[in-house]
C-alpha cells in the first residue's frame, strides 16, 4: 500500500502524526525552493506546480482511502496562493500586457471555482461573522 492507505474507500485511514508532519514539511520545502529560485523555473513549470498544489489542497486528488489532514491541505493552498501572488508581483508594472495576463489568470482561477471539478465545495453567501465560523467548523 501507500502512505495512509486502507482497504475500504468508505473508511479513510488517518495519517499518523509523523506522516502528517512529513507531508507538511515536504510542501513547505517545495514552496521555499520555488519562491527562492523563482526566476530559474519556466513559467509553465511554476504554473503546473501551483495548479497541482491547488488541486491537492482543494481535495481534487483525494482517492477516498486517505484522510488528508487539514494542516497539509492548508499548506498546499497557502503555497498555491504564494505562487499566484509571486507571479502577479514579479510582473507588476504599468504595462497593459501584464494587466491582461493578470486578468486572464484571475479568470482562470475563478473558472476553477465554478466548474464541477470540486462538487463538494459550497459558496458561503452570508456577511455574518458568526455564520462564517459555524460554516467553517
Amino acid at each position: 500500500g501507500f502512505l495512509g492507505a486502507s482497504d475500504s474507500a468508505n473508511n479513510p485511514t488517518p495519517l499518523s502524526g509523523d506522516e502528517e508532519q512529513l507531508l507538511f514539511h515536504c510542501v513547505t520545502g517545495v514552496r521555499h525552493v520555488m519562491l527562492f529560485r523563482w526566476e530559474y523555473f519556466q513559467p509553465s513549470f511554476r504554473s503546473c506546480v501551483r495548479d497541482c498544489l491547488l488541486a491537492i489542497g482543494l481535495g481534487c486528488y483525494s482517492a477516498g482511502s486517505v484522510a488528508l489532514p487539514r494542516t497539509f491541505t492548508m499548506a498546499c493552498l497557502s503555497s498555491a496562493a504564494s505562487f499566484w501572488k509571486r507571479a502577479w508581483t514579479t510582473g507588476a508594472s504599468n504595462d497593459t500586457s501584464t494587466q491582461v495576463q493578470q486578468d486572464s489568470q484571475q479568470n482562470y482561477l475563478e473558472s476553477l471555482m465554478t466548474t464541477n471539478l470540486m462538487p463538494s465545495m459550497q459558496r458561503f453567501n452570508s456577511t455574518d461573522g458568526q455564520e462564517l465560523f459555524s460554516y467553517l467548523n
